[in-house]
Protein backbone atom coordinates (compact mmCIF):
# COMPACT_ATOMS: atom_id res chain seq x y z
CA UNK A 1 0.00 0.00 0.00
CA UNK A 2 0.88 3.50 -0.44
CA UNK A 3 1.84 5.87 2.28
CA UNK A 4 0.24 8.81 2.65
CA UNK A 5 2.90 10.80 2.19
CA UNK A 6 4.30 9.56 -1.00
CA UNK A 7 0.85 10.18 -2.56
CA UNK A 8 0.99 13.34 -2.16
CA UNK A 9 4.18 13.70 -3.66
CA UNK A 10 2.45 11.99 -6.52
CA UNK A 11 -0.14 14.51 -6.44
CA UNK A 12 2.32 17.41 -6.53
CA UNK A 13 4.10 16.04 -9.13
CA UNK A 14 1.04 15.81 -11.63
CA UNK A 15 -0.47 18.79 -10.46
CA UNK A 16 3.43 20.38 -11.99
CA UNK A 17 3.53 18.84 -15.31
CA UNK A 18 0.24 19.94 -16.02
CA UNK A 19 0.42 23.33 -14.91
CA UNK A 20 3.42 23.45 -17.09
CA UNK A 21 2.01 22.03 -20.72
CA UNK A 22 -0.47 24.61 -20.24
CA UNK A 23 1.63 27.42 -19.90
CA UNK A 24 0.90 29.23 -23.17
CA UNK A 25 4.39 29.97 -25.21
CA UNK A 26 3.88 33.65 -24.81
CA UNK A 27 4.77 33.51 -21.50
CA UNK A 28 7.79 31.69 -21.48
CA UNK A 29 10.87 33.81 -20.74
CA UNK A 30 13.50 34.88 -23.89
CA UNK A 31 17.35 34.88 -23.49
CA UNK A 32 18.55 38.54 -24.54
CA UNK A 33 22.05 39.87 -25.10
CA UNK A 34 23.45 43.27 -24.67
CA UNK A 35 27.01 44.04 -25.61
CA UNK A 36 28.91 47.20 -24.57
CA UNK A 37 32.31 48.18 -25.57
CA UNK A 38 34.67 50.19 -23.28
CA UNK A 39 37.74 52.11 -25.20
CA UNK A 40 40.54 53.56 -23.32
CA UNK A 41 43.43 55.59 -23.67
CA UNK A 42 47.29 54.27 -24.29
CA UNK A 43 48.78 53.07 -21.36
CA UNK A 44 45.10 54.18 -19.36
CA UNK A 45 42.63 51.98 -17.22
CA UNK A 46 40.10 54.88 -16.75
CA UNK A 47 37.13 54.99 -19.19
CA UNK A 48 37.69 57.94 -21.43
CA UNK A 49 33.70 57.93 -22.38
CA UNK A 50 31.23 59.05 -19.57
CA UNK A 51 28.54 58.13 -21.71
CA UNK A 52 29.03 54.36 -21.80
CA UNK A 53 29.42 54.36 -17.53
CA UNK A 54 25.86 56.31 -17.96
CA UNK A 55 24.45 53.31 -20.63
CA UNK A 56 25.57 50.43 -18.65
CA UNK A 57 24.08 52.38 -15.65
CA UNK A 58 20.70 52.77 -17.63
CA UNK A 59 20.72 48.98 -19.00
CA UNK A 60 21.20 47.33 -15.50
CA UNK A 61 18.69 49.93 -13.59
CA UNK A 62 15.76 49.14 -16.46
CA UNK A 63 16.82 44.91 -16.29
CA UNK A 64 16.25 45.19 -12.13
CA UNK A 65 13.03 47.28 -12.12
CA UNK A 66 11.09 44.69 -14.68
CA UNK A 67 9.53 42.73 -12.70
CA UNK A 68 10.26 40.08 -16.26
CA UNK A 69 13.69 40.26 -16.70
CA UNK A 70 16.41 38.55 -14.60
CA UNK A 71 20.40 38.48 -15.35
CA UNK A 72 21.79 35.10 -16.13
CA UNK A 73 25.47 36.02 -17.09
CA UNK A 74 27.98 39.02 -17.46
CA UNK A 75 31.17 38.46 -18.72
CA UNK A 76 33.78 41.04 -19.19
CA UNK A 77 36.85 40.27 -21.36
CA UNK A 78 39.98 43.02 -21.54
CA UNK A 79 42.10 43.30 -24.00
CA UNK A 80 45.26 45.72 -24.39
CA UNK A 81 47.46 47.45 -27.46
CA UNK A 82 50.70 46.40 -28.05
CA UNK A 83 52.38 48.99 -27.13
CA UNK A 84 54.83 48.08 -24.06
CA UNK A 85 55.86 44.83 -23.08
CA UNK A 86 53.60 41.56 -22.07
CA UNK A 87 53.95 41.84 -18.10
CA UNK A 88 52.76 45.22 -18.32
CA UNK A 89 50.12 44.92 -21.05
CA UNK A 90 48.88 42.45 -18.88
CA UNK A 91 48.66 44.35 -15.89
CA UNK A 92 46.84 46.89 -17.49
CA UNK A 93 44.28 44.28 -18.98
CA UNK A 94 43.84 43.60 -15.10
CA UNK A 95 42.99 47.33 -14.57
CA UNK A 96 40.98 47.55 -17.23
CA UNK A 97 38.75 44.51 -16.49
CA UNK A 98 38.70 45.65 -12.81
CA UNK A 99 37.30 49.43 -13.60
CA UNK A 100 34.94 47.83 -15.34
CA UNK A 101 34.02 45.52 -12.86
CA UNK A 102 33.68 48.27 -10.19
CA UNK A 103 30.99 50.13 -12.21
CA UNK A 104 28.86 47.28 -12.44
CA UNK A 105 29.15 46.59 -8.78
CA UNK A 106 28.38 50.11 -8.28
CA UNK A 107 25.53 50.71 -10.07
CA UNK A 108 23.68 47.41 -9.88
CA UNK A 109 22.54 44.95 -7.15
CA UNK A 110 24.51 42.06 -9.04
CA UNK A 111 26.15 39.48 -7.34
CA UNK A 112 29.60 40.24 -8.16
CA UNK A 113 30.51 36.40 -7.68
CA UNK A 114 27.98 35.78 -10.93
CA UNK A 115 30.35 38.30 -12.78
CA UNK A 116 32.77 36.34 -14.81
CA UNK A 117 36.33 38.56 -15.50
CA UNK A 118 38.30 37.70 -18.02
CA UNK A 119 41.82 39.72 -18.69
CA UNK A 120 43.55 38.48 -21.93
CA UNK A 121 46.20 41.03 -22.85
CA UNK A 122 47.68 42.11 -26.04
CA UNK A 123 44.62 41.28 -28.40
CA UNK A 124 46.91 39.94 -31.09
CA UNK A 125 44.42 38.15 -32.57
CA UNK A 126 42.44 40.60 -33.12
CA UNK A 127 45.04 42.33 -34.54
CA UNK A 128 45.89 39.72 -37.23
CA UNK A 129 42.27 40.30 -38.27
CA UNK A 130 41.74 43.51 -38.63
CA UNK A 131 45.02 44.27 -40.82
CA UNK A 132 43.22 42.64 -43.57
CA UNK A 133 40.89 45.47 -43.15
CA UNK A 134 43.16 48.10 -43.47
CA UNK A 135 45.37 49.38 -46.21
CA UNK A 136 48.57 48.91 -43.95
CA UNK A 137 52.14 49.76 -45.33
CA UNK A 138 54.05 46.50 -46.07
CA UNK A 139 51.05 44.57 -45.23
CA UNK A 140 52.58 41.08 -45.89
CA UNK A 141 55.72 41.77 -44.32
CA UNK A 142 53.03 42.86 -41.18
CA UNK A 143 51.28 39.34 -41.12
CA UNK A 144 54.59 37.56 -41.63
CA UNK A 145 55.73 39.00 -38.47
CA UNK A 146 52.78 38.23 -36.44
CA UNK A 147 52.66 34.81 -37.71
CA UNK A 148 56.18 34.08 -36.95
CA UNK A 149 58.05 35.74 -34.28
CA UNK A 150 57.32 35.31 -30.86
CA UNK A 151 55.80 37.48 -28.03
CA UNK A 152 57.87 38.38 -25.38
CA UNK A 153 57.61 35.58 -22.36
CA UNK A 154 58.90 37.62 -19.62
CA UNK A 155 59.78 35.55 -16.79
CA UNK A 156 60.15 31.86 -18.69
CA UNK A 157 63.09 32.73 -19.62
CA UNK A 158 66.88 33.46 -17.91
CA UNK A 159 68.16 36.57 -17.19
CA UNK A 160 70.65 36.10 -19.54
CA UNK A 161 68.17 35.65 -22.53
CA UNK A 162 65.79 37.89 -21.31
CA UNK A 163 67.48 40.73 -23.71
CA UNK A 164 67.56 38.57 -26.85
CA UNK A 165 63.79 37.66 -26.35
CA UNK A 166 63.33 41.19 -25.93
CA UNK A 167 64.84 41.85 -29.82
CA UNK A 168 62.73 38.53 -31.36
CA UNK A 169 59.56 39.83 -30.00
CA UNK A 170 56.78 40.82 -32.19
CA UNK A 171 56.69 44.38 -30.83
CA UNK A 172 60.39 45.06 -31.57
CA UNK A 173 60.22 44.02 -35.12
CA UNK A 174 56.79 45.69 -35.52
CA UNK A 175 58.83 49.04 -34.66
CA UNK A 176 62.42 48.44 -36.91
CA UNK A 177 60.24 46.93 -40.03
CA UNK A 178 60.76 49.52 -42.69
CA UNK A 179 62.11 52.00 -40.20
CA UNK A 180 58.61 52.30 -38.44
CA UNK A 181 56.59 53.09 -41.49
CA UNK A 182 53.90 50.17 -40.74
CA UNK A 183 54.64 50.54 -37.05
CA UNK A 184 53.16 54.31 -37.16
CA UNK A 185 50.30 53.46 -38.95
CA UNK A 186 48.85 50.74 -36.74
CA UNK A 187 49.62 53.42 -33.76
CA UNK A 188 47.41 55.97 -35.60
CA UNK A 189 44.96 53.87 -37.14
CA UNK A 190 44.55 50.64 -35.44
CA UNK A 191 45.99 50.45 -32.06
CA UNK A 192 42.94 52.07 -30.42
CA UNK A 193 40.71 50.24 -31.72
CA UNK A 194 42.77 47.21 -29.17
CA UNK A 195 42.25 49.22 -26.56
CA UNK A 196 38.78 48.10 -25.34
CA UNK A 197 37.10 45.84 -22.79
CA UNK A 198 34.18 44.06 -23.86
CA UNK A 199 30.98 44.01 -21.58
CA UNK A 200 28.12 41.21 -22.30
CA UNK A 201 25.20 41.01 -20.58
CA UNK A 202 22.62 38.14 -21.02
CA UNK A 203 19.33 38.20 -19.43
CA UNK A 204 16.09 36.74 -19.78
CA UNK A 205 13.12 38.57 -20.37
CA UNK A 206 9.19 37.91 -22.08
CA UNK A 207 10.03 41.33 -24.35
CA UNK A 208 12.90 42.64 -25.84
CA UNK A 209 13.36 45.48 -24.75
CA UNK A 210 13.16 47.04 -28.49
CA UNK A 211 12.26 50.65 -27.21
CA UNK A 212 15.27 50.53 -24.43
CA UNK A 213 17.68 49.32 -27.21
CA UNK A 214 16.83 52.47 -29.37
CA UNK A 215 17.69 54.59 -26.80
CA UNK A 216 21.64 53.52 -25.92
CA UNK A 217 24.52 55.56 -27.51
CA UNK A 218 27.46 53.45 -28.31
CA UNK A 219 31.10 54.36 -29.36
CA UNK A 220 31.07 55.21 -32.95
CA UNK A 221 34.57 53.71 -33.55
CA UNK A 222 33.72 50.13 -35.07
CA UNK A 223 34.70 47.10 -33.59
CA UNK A 224 36.01 43.78 -34.99
CA UNK A 225 33.52 41.00 -33.60
CA UNK A 226 35.59 38.88 -31.48
CA UNK A 227 33.83 35.73 -32.66
CA UNK A 228 34.70 36.67 -36.33
CA UNK A 229 38.79 36.07 -35.40
CA UNK A 230 40.20 34.12 -37.97
CA UNK A 231 43.65 31.97 -36.80
CA UNK A 232 45.96 32.78 -39.48
CA UNK A 233 48.13 29.99 -38.13
CA UNK A 234 51.90 30.23 -37.59
CA UNK A 235 54.99 28.28 -38.78
CA UNK A 236 57.86 28.42 -41.39
CA UNK A 237 57.15 30.39 -44.73
CA UNK A 238 58.99 31.25 -47.97
CA UNK A 239 59.40 34.77 -48.73
CA UNK A 240 60.78 36.46 -51.63
CA UNK A 241 63.72 38.95 -51.42
CA UNK A 242 65.19 41.12 -53.80
CA UNK A 243 68.37 39.52 -55.36
CA UNK A 244 69.46 41.55 -58.09
CA UNK A 245 67.97 44.10 -61.05
CA UNK A 246 68.30 44.24 -64.57
CA UNK A 247 68.53 47.03 -66.07
CA UNK A 248 68.37 48.98 -70.13
CA UNK A 249 68.68 52.42 -70.84
CA UNK A 250 65.50 53.22 -72.74
CA UNK A 251 67.75 56.53 -74.17
CA UNK A 252 70.21 54.72 -75.63
CA UNK A 253 67.89 52.05 -76.76
CA UNK A 254 65.74 54.61 -78.97
CA UNK A 255 69.30 55.53 -80.10
CA UNK A 256 69.86 51.93 -81.43
CA UNK A 257 73.00 51.95 -78.44
CA UNK A 258 72.26 48.20 -77.22
CA UNK A 259 72.75 47.84 -73.32
CA UNK A 260 72.56 46.08 -70.71
CA UNK A 261 73.39 46.49 -66.24
CA UNK A 262 73.15 44.65 -63.71
CA UNK A 263 72.36 45.83 -59.79
CA UNK A 264 72.90 44.14 -56.44
CA UNK A 265 71.76 45.38 -53.50
CA UNK A 266 73.87 45.72 -50.57
CA UNK A 267 72.78 45.83 -46.65
CA UNK A 268 70.45 49.16 -45.92
CA UNK A 269 71.54 51.82 -48.29
CA UNK A 270 73.76 50.78 -50.86
CA UNK A 271 73.94 49.12 -54.06
CA UNK A 272 76.66 47.91 -56.56
CA UNK A 273 75.89 47.98 -60.79
CA UNK A 274 77.96 47.31 -63.59
CA UNK A 275 76.90 48.31 -66.87
CA UNK A 276 78.16 47.10 -70.60
CA UNK A 277 77.51 48.82 -73.60
CA UNK A 278 77.84 47.36 -77.25
CA UNK A 279 76.75 49.30 -80.16
CA UNK A 280 78.15 48.42 -83.45
CA UNK A 281 76.86 49.46 -86.58
CA UNK A 282 77.28 51.18 -90.01
CA UNK A 283 75.33 52.09 -93.28
CA UNK A 284 75.79 49.72 -96.33
CA UNK A 285 77.49 52.69 -97.91
CA UNK A 286 79.66 53.22 -95.14
CA UNK A 287 79.03 56.85 -94.63
CA UNK A 288 77.97 56.29 -91.47
CA UNK A 289 80.07 54.28 -88.58
CA UNK A 290 78.89 53.80 -85.15
CA UNK A 291 81.06 51.01 -82.76
CA UNK A 292 81.35 51.60 -78.56
CA UNK A 293 82.40 49.23 -76.11
CA UNK A 294 82.00 50.68 -72.80
CA UNK A 295 82.09 49.30 -69.64
CA UNK A 296 80.69 51.15 -66.09
CA UNK A 297 80.69 50.00 -62.33
CA UNK A 298 78.74 52.14 -60.04
CA UNK A 299 78.05 52.41 -56.24
CA UNK A 300 75.23 54.36 -55.26
CA UNK A 301 74.20 55.38 -51.75
CA UNK A 302 69.77 55.41 -51.27
CA UNK A 303 68.55 58.41 -49.27
CA UNK A 304 66.07 55.62 -47.69
CA UNK A 305 67.06 52.33 -46.09
CA UNK A 306 65.43 49.03 -47.23
CA UNK A 307 62.99 49.33 -44.58
CA UNK A 308 61.46 52.55 -45.19
CA UNK A 309 60.86 51.93 -48.75
CA UNK A 310 60.94 49.61 -51.62
CA UNK A 311 64.15 48.48 -52.48
CA UNK A 312 65.95 50.53 -55.25
CA UNK A 313 63.46 53.44 -54.94
CA UNK A 314 63.68 56.93 -54.22
CA UNK A 315 66.93 59.46 -54.15
CA UNK A 316 70.55 58.31 -53.98
CA UNK A 317 73.79 59.44 -55.13
CA UNK A 318 76.41 57.32 -56.75
CA UNK A 319 79.92 57.53 -58.39
CA UNK A 320 80.71 55.94 -61.13
CA UNK A 321 84.21 54.91 -63.12
CA UNK A 322 83.68 53.89 -66.93
CA UNK A 323 86.62 52.97 -69.59
CA UNK A 324 86.00 51.46 -73.36
CA UNK A 325 86.48 51.81 -76.69
CA UNK A 326 85.12 54.19 -79.78
CA UNK A 327 84.57 54.19 -83.60
CA UNK A 328 81.75 56.87 -84.63
CA UNK A 329 82.38 58.58 -88.59
CA UNK A 330 79.84 60.70 -89.43
CA UNK A 331 80.35 61.25 -93.63
CA UNK A 332 83.35 63.29 -94.23
CA UNK A 333 85.30 62.71 -90.99
CA UNK A 334 85.33 60.19 -88.14
CA UNK A 335 86.82 59.85 -84.95
CA UNK A 336 88.52 56.44 -83.40
CA UNK A 337 90.06 56.25 -79.71
CA UNK A 338 89.95 55.03 -76.31
CA UNK A 339 88.45 56.43 -72.99
CA UNK A 340 91.24 56.13 -70.73
CA UNK A 341 89.19 56.82 -67.91
CA UNK A 342 86.07 58.54 -66.96
CA UNK A 343 84.80 59.42 -63.82
CA UNK A 344 81.74 61.24 -61.95
CA UNK A 345 78.93 61.68 -59.90
CA UNK A 346 75.74 61.25 -60.42
CA UNK A 347 72.14 61.86 -59.04
CA UNK A 348 69.01 59.19 -59.67
CA UNK A 349 65.94 58.69 -58.57
CA UNK A 350 63.43 55.45 -59.43
CA UNK A 351 60.09 55.12 -58.55
CA UNK A 352 58.14 51.94 -58.46
CA UNK A 353 55.53 51.12 -61.73
CA UNK A 354 54.81 47.31 -61.37
CA UNK A 355 55.61 44.71 -58.49
CA UNK A 356 59.11 44.02 -59.87
CA UNK A 357 59.66 46.82 -62.18
CA UNK A 358 60.90 50.47 -61.40
CA UNK A 359 61.54 53.39 -63.70
CA UNK A 360 65.09 55.37 -62.79
CA UNK A 361 66.10 58.27 -63.96
CA UNK A 362 69.82 59.29 -63.59
CA UNK A 363 72.00 62.08 -64.64
CA UNK A 364 75.95 62.21 -63.71
CA UNK A 365 78.62 65.23 -64.23
CA UNK A 366 82.42 64.48 -64.21
CA UNK A 367 85.48 64.27 -66.23
CA UNK A 368 86.59 62.26 -69.33
CA UNK A 369 89.69 61.76 -70.80
CA UNK A 370 89.99 60.49 -74.37
CA UNK A 371 92.57 59.55 -76.75
CA UNK A 372 91.61 59.74 -80.58
CA UNK A 373 92.53 59.52 -83.84
CA UNK A 374 90.94 61.69 -86.57
CA UNK A 375 90.42 60.41 -90.22
CA UNK A 376 88.85 61.00 -93.18
CA UNK A 377 87.31 58.47 -95.70
CA UNK A 378 88.03 58.68 -99.82
CA UNK A 379 85.91 59.30 -102.42
CA UNK A 380 84.03 56.12 -102.49
CA UNK A 381 84.60 55.45 -98.82
CA UNK A 382 86.20 52.59 -99.47
CA UNK A 383 89.53 53.46 -97.70
CA UNK A 384 90.33 55.65 -94.70
CA UNK A 385 93.23 57.40 -94.26
CA UNK A 386 94.60 59.10 -91.06
CA UNK A 387 94.52 62.48 -90.21
CA UNK A 388 95.71 63.54 -86.74
CA UNK A 389 95.45 62.03 -83.60
CA UNK A 390 95.24 64.07 -80.27
CA UNK A 391 93.69 64.08 -76.29
CA UNK A 392 90.55 65.60 -75.25
CA UNK A 393 89.94 66.71 -71.37
CA UNK A 394 85.85 66.82 -71.03
CA UNK A 395 84.28 68.65 -68.03
CA UNK A 396 80.69 68.13 -67.84
CA UNK A 397 77.96 66.06 -68.23
CA UNK A 398 79.00 62.30 -68.67
CA UNK A 399 75.50 60.56 -68.28
CA UNK A 400 72.02 60.66 -68.36
CA UNK A 401 69.91 57.60 -68.42
CA UNK A 402 66.09 57.00 -68.20
CA UNK A 403 66.51 53.66 -66.93
CA UNK A 404 64.13 50.58 -66.96
CA UNK A 405 64.31 47.96 -64.01
CA UNK A 406 63.70 44.44 -63.43
CA UNK A 407 63.98 42.99 -60.24
CA UNK A 408 64.84 39.36 -59.89
CA UNK A 409 63.78 37.76 -56.84
CA UNK A 410 65.04 34.90 -54.57
CA UNK A 411 63.25 33.02 -52.12
CA UNK A 412 63.96 32.59 -48.52
CA UNK A 413 63.12 30.61 -46.05
CA UNK A 414 61.52 32.10 -42.64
Amino acid sequence: MFQPTKIKLLVLVCFATLLLVHVPKSALSQENEHEFVFYFDNGKHSINHPDSISNIAHLLDSLEHDSKAVISYVEINSYTSPEGGVQYNSGLSEKRAASIYDVIVENSTINPASIVVKSNGIAWDQLQHMIAKYDVPFKEEVIDILRECPEEVWGKVSKSDRWRTLLNSRNKELMELRGGVPYNYLREHVYPHLRLTNLVVIYCTQNKMAAFEDTLKFDPIPVIPFSAVHNMGRGATDRREPFFAIKTNLLADVLTFANIEVEIPIKERWSISAEWMFPWWNTKDNRKYAQLLMGTIEAKYWFRTRKQTEVLTGHALGLHVSSGYYDFQWNKSGYQGEIVPMVGLSYSYAHKIGKHLRLEHSIAFGVLNTKYRKYRPNQDYSEFIWSNDGRTLWVGPTKAEVSLVWLINKRKRR
